[in-house]
């Protein structure tokens, strides 16, 4: 795929910031054309989503929210490439944090949007201590807000183990490609495959492990943590962990997202099916999508909102729900504009295609009281195009 700027068409200002992008995502006998644009809209008292002029950089690469963060310690993703245009559904994420309006240990953040229905538990902090011999959970301190990203869910590496037996492999590798080094070293058998950005994530349970061990924040209702469920035992029994909790985007290298292109972390023989499939969120077999040795690319690899929170065919005027993310109020519905825009694409001078448009991602950023919508206009071409002929196309927004 290659992307570069284009041109508006009826040589307007404007304050669109568009890239395109050249691709065979659906047949390999035939090439489409993507314009991804994007708009920021204010969230209106009333919860109407009013476009506003102020211009979005299109983003051409996932990014950490900590770029300074030394390994084997991961920084979560604070955005996912723009460019990937060609979504199945669309990306709903929620990028701030949760709030009590009242003194409270424990609360849940919600997103309801249309039939579809995400909580969060959010806890205040809690610290994993030994006693009697044992490890518990002490009691949730007051919370007052809480980011909702995943290095606050459950996940990270197990530092005390990595210590103890090491990744003489990983080591190796990096020595031998030291230009590799940070990204193996933040990839051993010691980290959270679902979330390596995490925290609690365990090999055991004696008194070191614990001490060194930060408690998530946050957790789904129906899969509360415990230490016993902390407890992993080893490496490779990581598929029968807990799931990590939360609304911000998910690497494209993490389970089940990595699958779509054909990797599968090693791991226990399995009884049943992953509970990704068991809730819907990931489709029957994805643990075999490694098969045959092949590498493809499934289109669902593009979708970066967690497991369970990409959309397919959302309305444009759909409501969205929301409790305790919003600084201000307990809950608050957003709604989207009712409309797709309407884009123009001059492949030729002469020739002018009215592009298919598609909503890629709602970006709700409660904080700022913002929305973010991300478009692709996507329209059949004869051929691919490459960075200086998209360079000099020219393209119209209404």
């Amino acid at each position: 795929m290659t992307e570069n700027p284009g041109a508006n068409l009826d040589g307007l200002p404007g304050t669109e910031m568009v890239q395109f992008v050249s691709g065979q995502p659906y047949r390999r006998d035939e090439y489409q054309l993507a314009m991804v644009f994007k708009r920021a809209c204010q969230i209106a008292a009333n919860g109407e989503c009013v476009m506003t002029d102020e211009p979005v950089p299109i983003v051409g690469d996932s990014l950490p929210y900590d770029p300074d963060l030394k390994p084997p310690l991961v920084s979560p993703p604070s955005c996912d490439s723009d460019l990937f245009a060609f979504k199945t559904a669309t990306d709903v994420i929620v990028q701030g944090h949760a709030y009590a309006h009242t003194r409270v240990g424990a609360l849940d953040a919600e997103l309801r949007v249309g039939p579809y229905a995400r909580a969060v538990r959010v806890f205040g902090d809690r610290r994993l201590e030994w006693s009697g011999g044992r490890a518990v959970l002490s009691p949730p301190q007051a919370l007052e807000k809480v980011p909702l990203r995943f290095d606050r869910a459950y996940g990270g590496v197990d530092t005390v183990a990595l210590a103890r037996d090491g990744d003489e492999f990983g080591a190796a590798l990096g020595r031998a490609r030291p230009d590799l080094a940070d990204g193996i070293a933040g990839a051993t058998p010691f980290h959270y495959p679902r979330n390596p950005a995490g925290c609690g994530y365990l090999m055991s349970l004696d008194r070191e492990s614990i001490e060194a061990a930060r408690v998530p924040n946050l957790e789904f209702p129906f899969d509360p943590l415990t230490p016993e469920r902390m407890l992993v035992g080893g490496p490779l029994a990581w598929v029968h962990a807990p799931l990590p909790a939360g609304f911000d985007w998910y690497h494209a290298t993490w389970f089940p997202r990595f699958a779509y292109v054909g990797q599968v972390p090693e791991h226990e023989p399995l009884t049943r099916e992953v509970p990704e499939t068991a809730y819907g969120w990931a489709p029957p077999g994805i643990m075999n999508l490694a098969g045959g040795r092949r590498l493809f690319v499934d289109l669902r690899w593009l979708l970066g909102a967690p497991p369970g929170m990409s959309i397919p065919n959302l309305p444009v005027n759909v409501e969205l729900r929301l409790r305790h993310v919003f600084p201000d109020a307990p809950e608050r519905t957003v709604r989207l504009p009712g409309w797709l825009p309407r884009v123009r694409i001059a492949i030729k001078p002469e020739r002018i295609q009215e592009a298919r448009t598609q909503l890629n991602t709602v970006l709700i950023q409660p904080d700022k009281a913002r929305v973010v919508l991300v478009y692709a206009a996507i329209t059949p071409v004869t051929r691919p195009y490459g960075k200086p002929e998209m360079a000099d196309m020219k393209w119209s927004i209404e």
